[in-house]
């Protein structure tokens, strides 16, 4: 039976890194990421406001998820606006006034058990950490199959091109500003996507976080850390009620 944790000792933040480890040398070897203690850790897993979620099947860590809550005003001194991991590649440049966003990534499932129950009770899970803590969007950068950031733009012109950008929120890369795409103001699970040739020619990943609610928040970037170019995206918490994950929602 999988139980879904939030990691409150280091043990567990240790297995959570050890498994981000293992599936991103697996599925998407990156500049980078490999070393001897076969970790995948940064200073944003160790900040109080950061929750790990872990999925296990018994004593074994099969899934986890990161989530990153907006820093307070007391660090406010702080040079990001939310002091979000995302933000050492990207600056927010268009945001409603008052509003919380946080960040999840760092989304690791082992090989047997994707298509199972892991994602879903991961994302109901995170649900719950968003609504508590009043969150108005949550998004990340997604990881697009390419270090070519003209075949990125080309996949950023298709997604601006299908009314797949929000014009909600907006981030810039290097901290420019520019002004937001058209298209949707909110991200909605429910807004039938036309899967057509065009769409299926989108990153595995991308297309992915389609599906599960969000949309297109900014250009592609290139991150020489992993040698690959990220796309940022964001939803909104109530969208993750419409989502199917395995043919179930998290309300199931």
């Amino acid at each position: 039976m999988i139980e879904i944790v939030r990691a409150t000792s280091i043990r567990q933040i240790g297995e959570a890194s050890a498994l981000r480890y293992d599936v991103c040398v697996e599925v998407m070897p990156m500049r980078g990421i490999a070393n001897s203690a076969r970790r995948e850790i940064t200073p944003y897993d160790v900040l109080s406001r950061t929750h790990h979620l872990m999925a296990y099947d018994g004593l074994e860590a099969v899934g986890t998820l990161r989530v990153i809550l907006p820093r307070s005003r007391a660090e406010s001194e702080s040079r990001s606006t939310y002091g979000l991991s995302m933000e050492d590649s990207v600056s927010f440049s268009l945001v409603p006034p008052g509003w919380k966003v946080c960040e999840i990534g760092r989304f690791a499932v082992r090989p047997a058990y994707r298509g199972t129950d892991v994602t879903r009770l991961i994302y109901r899970e995170l649900y719950g950490i968003l609504k508590d803590n009043d969150i108005d969007y949550f998004g990340g950068c997604a990881l697009m199959s390419t270090n070519d950031i003209a075949d990125a733009d080309r996949c950023f012109d298709i997604l601006q091109k299908r009314g797949l950008c929000t014009n909600g929120i907006w981030v810039s890369p290097s901290g420019a500003p520019e002004p937001a795409a058209s298209g949707p103001a909110s991200a909605r699970a429910d807004e039938e996507i036309a899967e057509d040739a065009e769409f299926l020619s989108l990153p595995a990943l991308v297309r992915y976080y389609l599906r599960a609610s969000f949309r297109v928040c900014g250009r592609p970037f290139y991150d020489d850390r992993y040698d690959r170019c990220f796309l940022p995206m964001i939803s909104e918490p109530d969208s993750l009620r419409f989502v199917r994950f395995a043919g179930r929602t998290i309300l199931d």
